[in-house]
């Protein structure tokens, strides 16, 4: 098939497809980037807690992305041969795969999370990066069921729905993360752990979206893709991995790399790896381009591998050839006019920018070579080659682009080896990945020409037959001049543009030969190639550029050491006040920033049940004492009663006696009858009875009427101390100010409810700002050096042109242990002024000064460079800069004593570009220098 023809046909159908899903990937990256500027109005340690957390689950979920590609790889082919029963079973298949990889990511992030530490994490930033991944955890098995209904249907050529939902999702992320972050809408402030929240019911509400689609559209209807769910099938899933397990890996390779390389970089210092982070990012976000068109790519490949028609499948990998060099040569073009203005939209610093601008021209290079890999890439996973194009990838990552680059940077080699060349530095790197890049280009060209073109086949629409790759390459370029010069005018192709098409046929049809034949020769020609690049993004290779110069001058100079501080209230400065009780806030009296007075009323809770609860108890109290003056007034009177009634049974009972006395003597006389006198003794023993009976309930009473009043008297007691607790507790529903100073945090608003558990709900906290302290973290190889009354001087980030000084007050005697270093607290006190001036928590750069020379001649440190293990300065003079050897003094942060070899007034250049190689005068200065200046 011939080019022209082959972009007719599919040219379009892949721009439609590869513009919705480019739209979905940078709703993707709208997503991460408003998780970090949101976790930046929180503050720095947030910041970096949701940086790494990112940095943790975002291969992970790269590498789900990768093993699910296969989905969408087999469903296009299903798709292409309208197989639709195996399309849902595919599907389906792959769902069980994506659910056991979003539960075994959920499971190992949930692990990993608590021991962040272990791979060199501030515990500070370890807190806020775990609350963010315990969240956002849950959401990772939704997350990878909703890639694979995903790619189900973008394998069947159908992307947009996957675009409107990424595009609401990206919306509803950013709501629930003001939400849930800064506790609007009634909901808590949950910090960074709102954050990874919303993202992890973003993920699910992605999958409901995409499950509603699936259900309620048309298109889909037929299916049933949910309706039964057939049980996992593991020759079937090991299918799906098979084919996306080296996708998934190789992204998590790439990712590496680049990681290792990052490290690598970062001991190059700042300005290195911020120009290095420069390119990287700015190239990440035009990298999306080409991933979609090679998205797109493997989409219609499959298509047309499942229908059969290998002409279709030619067609779409010279049409998405094209696409990528198209687009490639367009982002080449834009990386290398503007690399200067994009490097100034990052970074201020004319050294950064510099370096960064270089970079960004090396890497335009990779980014032409790097869209053609990808789109090729893509046309072999459409046929489900994924291993081989694995093992070239990671290949020639690993074992070539990465230890050349080591090579190119000027990296220290082992056993003592030294490179013959001073090293580029971070422009080396990029140099190898360059090389690495064009290289695994021309190993996926030879697979691609393997897979696609190495059989002839018959096709109806042509003619010709078989031909060269290179022959129909030129014809199709020539051919499509043809049919744009027809549409035109209508005229014939003339004779000079038959001679071009014959010249270009042989140029092209002879070089695959010359590669074949002198195989080392061409790879030093590319490699030659990419360096003279490289060198031509920068000054001309034999000339000196000097970016910054300074004068030599005599000053005094400190000898100083650095370490971090943070500044922090003074103990007693800082106070949380809350309340004991749970309740609604009735009314807050003071917003953030004002200033109260101790004992000024900052708030009030609602306390209606604590002052119903108060009126029942002062009615209780009543009713117990009432009911303790009826017993003194009527228990009295009853007692009385009764021993009236005992009086009168005793004097019942001693006249029956008297009369029973009487009888009994008049019985003996036989002057009554027997019968008489039994009654008569019958009387007095009733009399006996009552008055025994009358006893015994004038003692009850007196007893009843005793513990009576005990009970009400302890009753009162009890319910008088009830009162008083009560009171209390209704005292703390108005909280007042514990001390004078500034309202410095709010955690709640009116109409609230405020929550009190086992410990005191804090709603306000009251500051006092003039009483600040600095604490320094001081390793423990410096702290001998360190004494109360050392002094410190030191500036923070909103103040960057002003230092504040102090002096050691107090050293902590126990030991910080992080990431297993000994460090030791030190404590700066704080003048009011200054810390009227500062705020808490603000990260300090500290300088302990423990020791000052006065009258020394002083060199910027940046001014020493180290030339074949010499330390040399480069002092102007009339050709320019000439290096000089120079033995040096004490050390200090910024400037180093010189004792010999410059004079004060000379000018000396702080940054500057050295020319490769160095000139024979240079070197010849060096080797003839003194021994003393060579081991200075």
């Amino acid at each position: 098939m011939q080019l022209s023809q082959a972009l007719r046909r599919h040219l379009g159908s892949m721009l439609l497809l590869a513009g919705p899903i480019l739209v979905s990937q940078y709703a993707y990256l709208a997503s991460g980037m408003a998780d970090t500027v949101m976790s930046g109005m929180l503050g720095t340690v947030f910041q970096a807690g949701v940086a790494v957390g990112a940095a943790v689950w975002v291969p992970v979920q790269m590498f789900i992305t990768g093993v699910l590609y296969s989905v969408m790889i087999v469903v296009s082919q299903h798709f292409g041969a309208e197989r639709h029963g195996d399309i849902v079973a595919s599907a389906r298949q792959g769902l069980w795969l994506a659910l056991l990889l979003g539960v075994a990511a959920s499971a190992l992030l949930y692990l990993l999370a608590p021991h962040l530490t272990l791979f060199g994490v501030t515990e500070d930033v370890a807190d806020k990066a775990r609350e963010y991944l315990q969240y956002l955890v849950w959401g990772l098995p939704f997350s990878s069921m909703a890639i694979g209904v995903r790619f189900y249907c973008d394998g069947q050529k159908n992307v947009v729905p996957a675009t409107v939902i990424a595009i609401i999702v990206v919306l509803v992320n950013i709501c629930l993360n003001y939400c849930l972050m800064f506790g609007k809408l009634g909901l808590p402030a949950m910090d960074v752990a709102g954050c990874g929240l919303a993202t992890g019911i973003s993920m699910a509400l992605s999958f409901v979206f995409f499950l509603f689609y699936v259900q309620k559209s048309p298109r889909y209807r037929s299916h049933r893709l949910f309706a039964s769910l057939a049980a996992p099938a593991r020759k079937q899933m090991k299918g799906l991995a098979g084919v996306g397990l080296p996708i998934g890996i190789a992204m998590v390779s790439e990712f590496l790399v680049l990681s290792v390389i990052a490290l690598c970089i970062s001991t190059s210092g700042a300005t290195s790896i911020a120009a290095h982070q420069i390119a990287y990012n700015f190239m990440m976000i035009l990298f999306a381009i080409p991933t979609s068109l090679a998205m797109a790519t493997s989409i219609m490949v499959g298509n047309a591998r499942g229908s059969g028609s290998r002409t279709a499948e030619r067609g779409v990998v010279l049409t998405s050839v094209c696409a990528g060099l198209v687009a490639g040569g367009l982002l080449t073009v834009l990386m290398w006019l503007g690399a200067e203005p994009v490097a100034q939209l990052y970074s201020h610093d004319r050294a950064v920018i510099a370096l960064a601008s270089q970079l960004l021209v090396v890497a335009a290079f990779f980014q032409l070579v790097d869209a053609v890999q990808i789109c090729l890439n893509g046309s072999l996973r459409g046929i489900e080659d994924t291993v081989v194009p694995f093992f070239i990838t990671s290949g020639i990552y690993w074992l070539l682009a990465l230890p050349l680059g080591y090579v190119l940077s000027g990296m220290p080699l082992p056993f003592g080896l030294r490179a013959s060349f001073p090293g580029y530095g971070v422009v080396g790197w990029w140099i190898a990945l360059v090389l690495g890049i064009f290289l695994v280009a021309l190993a996926l060209a030879a697979r691609v020409r393997r897979q696609f073109f190495s059989t002839p086949i018959e096709e109806e629409e042509e003619a010709d037959g078989n031909k060269g790759c290179a022959e129909k390459a030129a014809s199709s370029i020539m051919n499509t001049d043809e049919s744009q010069h027809e549409v035109n005018t209508g005229a014939q192709v003339d004779e000079a543009q038959t001679g071009r098409r014959k010249r270009i046929c042989a140029l092209l049809a002879g070089l695959p030969g010359t590669i074949r034949r002198h195989p080392k020769k061409s790879m030093a020609a590319c490699f030659l190639l990419v360096l003279l690049l490289a060198s031509s993004s920068s000054e001309e290779n034999g000339a000196v550029r000097v970016h910054s110069m300074e004068t030599v001058a005599i000053s005094t100079l400190r000898q100083e050491f650095p370490v971090t501080g943070i500044i922090k209230p003074e103990e007693g400065a800082e106070v949380k006040t809350g309340s004991r009780f749970t309740g609604v806030i009735d009314r807050l009296h003071v917003r953030l920033g004002d200033s109260v007075k101790k004992g000024q009323v900052i708030a009030e809770l609602d306390n209606r049940e604590q002052e119903a609860e108060c009126v029942r108890l002062n009615a209780t109290i009543r009713k117990l004492r009432a009911e303790l003056d009826m017993a003194q007034k009527t228990y009295p009177l009853q007692i009385r009663e009764t021993q009236a009634l005992l009086d009168s049974a005793r004097a019942e009972h001693a006249y029956a006696q008297k009369k029973l006395r009487r009888v009994n003597n008049l019985h003996r006389a036989a002057a009554v009858s027997k019968d008489e006198a039994e009654r008569v003794r019958q009387e007095a023993d009733v009399a006996a009875a009552a008055t025994r009976q009358q006893k015994s309930a004038r003692e009850r009473l007196e007893e009843e009427f005793t513990l009576r009043t005990i009970y009400l008297a302890e009753a009162i007691a009890e319910a008088e101390a009830e009162l008083a607790t009560a009171n209390i507790r209704r005292s703390y529903a108005t909280i007042v100010s514990p001390m004078d100073g500034v309202v410095s945090e709010i955690t709640a608003q009116e109409g609230e409810t405020l929550v009190a558990g086992l410990q005191v709900a804090y709603l306000i906290t009251v500051l006092d700002p003039s009483r600040l302290e600095l604490q320094m973290f001081v390793d423990e190889n410096d702290i001998g050096r360190v004494q109360p009354g050392t002094r410190v001087a030191f500036t923070v980030e909103s103040f960057r042109d002003r230092v504040f000084e102090g002096h050691v007050d107090l050293i902590h005697p126990g030991p910080e242990i992080r990431n297993n270093i000994v460090y030791y607290r030190a404590l700066v006190r704080l003048s009011p002024e200054t810390a009227l001036t500062l705020r808490p928590e603000m990260t300090a750069r500290c300088n302990v000064i423990v020791g000052e020379k006065e009258n020394v001649l002083c060199v910027p440190n940046t001014a020493f460079k180290w030339i074949r293990n010499r330390k040399v300065v480069f002092v102007e003079d009339t050709a320019g800069v000439r290096p000089v050897l120079v033995r040096t003094g004490i050390e200090g942060l910024t400037h180093t004593e010189v004792l010999e070899g410059l004079e004060e007034g000379q000018r000396v250049a702080t940054s500057l570009d050295l020319p490769t190689p160095l000139p024979e005068e240079w070197l010849k200065v060096l080797e003839e220098a003194p021994q003393e200046a060579r081991d200075s």
